[in-house]
């Protein structure tokens, strides 16, 4: 998501007459996110990573107008419970702009992101949280 933003400003800075169009994320059947990093991964750590998700679909459905730190906090216990090691950041962001929301209006667009480690290898996600 975020790469896609950066790509998505860098041509409205350029005026490029170039549109982009974002795609949902393409997963596995286990919720996991397509990547060539999950080739590096046991099966046994490939279940684990599904973490992340769940993590991100737990945010989803308990987000509610008001502090969101808790949820943040809540989804990196999720993620050392099931093994990850190092936890890069967990955010809750403006879906447009990217910068971090803690307390949310209940209006404003939000995507949840994600990057966290699990036997060495670094894993991202995200999921939007106001939009279908």
């Amino acid at each position: 998501y975020q790469q896609c933003m950066v790509i998505t400003e860098l041509i409205r800075q350029t005026g490029l007459p170039v549109k982009t169009t974002i795609v949902p994320t393409m997963r596995e059947t286990s919720g996991l996110a397509m990547s060539s990093r999950n080739l590096r991964l046991s099966e046994q750590d490939r279940e684990k990573a599904t973490a992340i998700y769940k993590s991100l679909q737990w945010i989803k459905a308990n987000l509610k107008p008001g502090n969101l730190n808790e949820l943040t906090s809540e989804a990196g216990n999720q993620l050392i419970k099931a093994g990850f090691s190092k936890i890069d950041y967990i955010s809750i962001a403006d879906a447009s702009s990217l910068e971090e929301v803690v307390y949310w209006d209940g209006q404003q667009p939000l995507v949840a992101l994600v990057a966290a480690f699990l036997s060495g290898i670094r894993l991202i996600d995200n999921i939007s949280l106001t939009k279908d």
